[in-house]
């Protein structure tokens, strides 16, 4: 035969039906040919010929097929999965030519037929290898096993191979000594004591240096932020306010509730209002809120809440109109004293166009002229979550 193609691989995808695959090249022996299956999670598993599947055209001049075996176990590939074929004859040389006397031109085709397999096939892994690039020369040799193990493949400065602990050196990511011992942790549990927490699923992240690390990184970096306004940080508002702070006690020894009551069906709404100055890494735009609130008697009614709020620079006057309010309706889940908490508001514009250092203040009523607010009692407001969002690692 000839060979006027270098291919001497192909690779099927599996779809859990095909059982026949053609190797797209010629060979010699079925002992020339290596089939490998490769799952879903790149696990490479090599075929025995027999056991997973049977192959024909050894020697044909037109290739061959690997069949896959489906009794008494079905081999076929399935989904997610990949069938490589190649083709890997042994690098010898078997044929022993007479000293004397003619010789056979199958026999030395053949010959050179084999020597130019094995040397695709060389070239075949070659080519799934590192190289330098043309340009260069030299050795890349790996260091000694001793020397290797349990360290990071690296190039030193003249671009040769070395073995090293860790990402350090030119080149290197800035990272500090905790990161490194990280990067060292060879499975889950050991990671999990670096950070503090002893074994998995227990503690939390409490190595100190994680802290410096965190800074390493760039620091915290822009995200959701929350801040907690209980109701005993609020004050019922001077014309149309809410009852004052209320000690609502469940059982004794159990956990009180502090509350602001809002009486139902009311005229003017009632409110109350509280202050915050938020942190300078405050991206300065619009916030989100919950209501955690409560009620004083058994039932299934709702209640509607809105907040609203205001900037105040400094050295300007607090004599200011608050901005558009924003609401959310809940409703009760039948017993008195039951913690009852709104989903996220909609986005709320805090007005007066907020700088740093800011107070910022809000004013948060019950709208009982909302179409939810049928409660007939008094909706006790527990406190409020504020969300918003820092676009820095500090407040630097």
């Amino acid at each position: 035969m000839t060979l006027s193609s270098t291919t001497s691989k192909v690779v099927y995808i599996g779809d859990g039906s095909t059982t026949a695959f053609s190797t797209v090249f010629d060979f010699l022996a079925n002992a020339d040919v290596a089939v490998t299956l490769t799952d879903a999670n790149d696990n490479e598993t090599t075929w025995v010929e027999g056991t997973e599947y049977t192959l024909s055209g050894a020697g044909s001049g037109s290739g061959g097929t690997v069949t896959v075996k489906t009794t008494p176990v079905d081999y076929t590939p399935g989904a997610n999965t990949t069938l490589t074929i190649r083709r890997a004859p042994e690098a010898t040389q078997n044929t022993e030519l007479p000293p004397g006397g003619n010789l056979s031109t199958a026999v030395l085709e053949k010959t050179f037929d084999r020597n130019i397999m094995v040397a695709q096939r060389v070239l075949e892994e070659l080519d799934r290898s590192p190289k330098l690039p043309a340009a260069e020369s030299g050795a890349a040799d790996l260091p000694a096993a001793t020397a290797r193990a349990d360290k990071y493949l690296a190039f030193d400065s003249n671009g040769d191979t070395i073995a090293v602990t860790g990402p350090t050196g030119p080149g290197s990511p800035s990272i500090n000594g905790f990161i490194e011992t990280l990067l060292d942790d060879k499975d889950p549990d050991t990671a999990q004591t670096t950070l503090g927490g002893g074994a998995i699923g227990k503690g939390v992240f409490t190595a100190t240096d994680a802290i410096v690390a965190i800074d390493t990184m760039g620091g915290l970096k822009q995200g959701k932020r929350t801040i907690w306004i209980p109701a005993s940080a609020m004050r019922p508002t001077v014309t149309y306010g809410c009852v004052q702070l209320t000690d609502v006690q469940t059982i004794a020894g159990r956990p009180d509730l502090q509350v602001l009551d809002f009486d139902p069906g009311e005229t003017a709404e009632e409110a109350a209002q509280f202050q915050v100055e938020f942190p300078d890494s405050w991206d300065l735009g619009t916030v989100t809120f919950q209501v955690f609130w409560t009620t004083a008697a058994a039932g299934t009614s709702g209640v509607a809440w809105g907040l609203q709020g205001i900037a105040v620079a400094d050295g300007t006057s607090a004599d200011v109109t608050f901005g558009t309010a924003v609401l959310v309706t809940d409703d009760a889940e039948g017993a008195a004293n039951d913690v009852l908490v709104t989903a996220e508001s909609p986005a709320l514009t805090i007005a007066g166009t907020p700088a740093k250092g800011d107070l910022c203040f809000f004013r948060i009523f019950r709208d009982t002229d909302h179409a939810n607010d049928d409660m007939t009692e008094d909706a006790r407001l527990i406190g409020v979550k504020l969300f918003f969002t820092v676009d820095a690692k500090d407040d630097a």
